[in-house]
């Protein structure tokens, strides 16, 4: 969501012109209303405007190839996480190729329901067609090299700027830990409530804050929610939608221990807060998450007794720790990337002026 936001925004801000559309049916777009709000830009939503029951996917895909064919100022055709858009790709790149670069925007591998990797099969199939295959970080990049023997000269990995979040100021120890984020399989809070009771022992509290994933069938919310309503150290306090509005003041760390990821929002906008923060090894979280620098990098992801170590660690250690006015320090300097104008210039490097 945000990817496509950035990009638009990009765009329109170097006086480019957008044709945006959503591909899948059913999808519930909640960054809709905000690419509508950008000057320029055209949005298209596929059950508004391409209705399944009267437009299917092939005959879609195939108004598209007329559009790149017959639209004379069309520079690049730009493909995000659309089925659609990556057959289109497959079955007309010779064709498209004739008149647009073709760009992939892709962050990172999912894991299935057995536990185990899965490299998306379609980006395999187009890779040798497109222009580009840009990703928010060098793990994913590593990955597709690794696992697909590619060269890895079309991978750009190109870092999303962090939005605007107000500064930690209170760096008392408050013994309370945060997680901010969806409620589904992928982020796997379970592994923290595994630990509440040893967490109650040394005093430290636990809140959540998001929403639970409805189309996550494995997924059990109820399981979870039972057991942070349960606990006398758990609280669960409602959805949120602006990093800005989270109570960071009153929490010493962000917890995230999620399955798989690219480089999550929810991490950067954490550090630029200067707010530490305990993650998972997963996609490119360790090359923004330091231990002893800004965080913990939870090696062991998927055990709860490596996250509870690592709260631990931090209460227990805290003269190995960085000061918070060093942490800061170090955090603008790994964060640099993710400047808004640094990630305008990449952009516009790829797409053109």
């Amino acid at each position: 969501d945000k990817a496509m936001i950035e990009l638009c925004r990009t765009l329109s801000k170097n006086g480019r012109h957008v044709l945006a559309i959503a591909t899948n049916a059913r999808d519930n777009n909640r960054w809709a209303s905000k690419i509508r709000e950008i000057p320029n830009v055209i949005f298209l939503e596929r059950d508004v405007d391409f209705p399944a029951d009267k437009i299917n996917d092939k005959d879609l895909e195939v108004m598209l190839l007329r559009m790149v064919q017959n639209w004379p100022k069309l520079k690049t055709l730009t493909v995000m996480n659309s089925g659609v858009g990556y057959n289109l790709i497959n079955d007309w790149h010779k064709e498209i190729r004739k008149f647009v670069k073709i760009y992939v925007h892709s962050w990172c591998f999912y894991i299935n329901e057995y536990g185990m990797t899965g490299e998306p099969f379609i980006t395999s199939l187009v890779y040798p067609y497109i222009d580009c295959l840009i990703t928010d970080g060098e793990a994913y990049k590593k990955q597709l090299m690794d696992i697909n023997g590619w060269d890895g000269e079309k991978i750009l990995p190109i870092y999303l700027p962090i939005n605007p979040v107000e500064q930690k100021t209170d760096y008392s120890i408050k013994r309370k830990i945060m997680y901010a984020g969806r409620f589904g399989s992928q982020k796997r809070i379970g592994l923290i409530l595994q630990s509440r009771k040893e967490l109650a022992k040394n005093n430290i509290d636990i809140v959540f804050y998001g929403s639970v994933d409805q189309s996550d069938d494995l997924y059990d919310s109820t399981r979870d929610m039972a057991l942070i309503e349960s606990s006398d150290n758990t609280e669960y306090a409602g959805p949120f939608n602006d990093f800005n509005k989270l109570p960071i003041n009153d929490v010493d760390i962000l917890i995230l221990p999620t399955q798989y990821e690219g480089l999550p929002n929810i991490v950067l906008e954490a550090l630029k807060a200067n707010l530490f923060v305990i993650a998972g090894d997963a996609g490119s979280i360790g090359s923004v998450v330091k231990d002893y620098k800004n965080g913990f990098l939870v090696k062991e992801n998927g055990s709860a007794e490596a996250y509870k170590q690592a709260i631990l660690d931090f209460y227990n250690q805290q003269d190995k720790l960085l000061t918070p006015s060093e942490r800061l320090k170090f955090n603008k300097k790994i964060l640099h990337n993710h400047d808004q104008d640094v990630y305008e210039k990449n952009i516009m490097d790829v797409y053109g002026k």
